[in-house]
């Protein structure tokens, strides 16, 4: 069984334990996994203010390079600058959803493996195509959910191999 299967299963579970229904835990993923496909789509269409929308005003954001955001005026206005000058036209792509884990008042913490194109810095080399682990917190709003923190980590393919806790079974 897949990680993200028992993540579900676990969720499912909390929920008729609760006294909840499997539907409503299968809705609290289902929510968590829109949002981070929506932030997907908007990215891969530019279009910044689809992406924003998906964030509460006091949002965080800590970049691949350990900036950190505080605000969602900031966390959008950095990122707008950074499309201007580096990811016009650079596309992501969701590999893998590696986890979402339940908070407690209906929120969520997102886990997923993303592909990105080549792209050219700032500083002018280009950083060639790379995955990257992105992890997104989310609260209830509404009905559905939105991002309060988001941080994406660069995967250092060559790192990999010294991960102590590859192929292990989870805790």
């Amino acid at each position: 069984m897949k990680r993200r299967d028992l993540c579900g299963a676990a969720i499912a579970g909390a929920a008729l334990m609760a006294g909840g229904t499997a539907t409503g835990a299968e809705t609290q993923a289902s929510k968590a996994d829109k949002i981070l496909n929506a932030w997907v789509d908007a990215w891969n269409r530019e279009d910044l203010d689809a992406m924003f929308a998906l964030f509460t005003p006091d949002a965080h954001w800590v970049n691949i390079v350990g900036m950190h955001w505080q605000g969602r005026d900031a966390v959008e206005t950095a990122h707008r600058v950074y499309f201007e000058i580096m990811f016009r036209g650079v596309k992501q792509k969701l590999i893998a959803t590696e986890s979402i884990m339940p908070l407690p008042e209906g929120g969520a913490v997102v886990v997923a493996r993303l592909a990105v194109d080549a792209f050219r810095q700032p500083n002018g080399l280009v950083k060639p195509p790379s995955e990257d682990r992105l992890t997104l917190v989310m609260v209830p709003r509404g009905n559905d959910l939105a991002i309060v923190h988001g941080a994406n980590v660069a995967i250092v393919a060559e790192a990999q191999q010294h991960d102590p806790m590859a192929g292990k079974p989870e805790m």
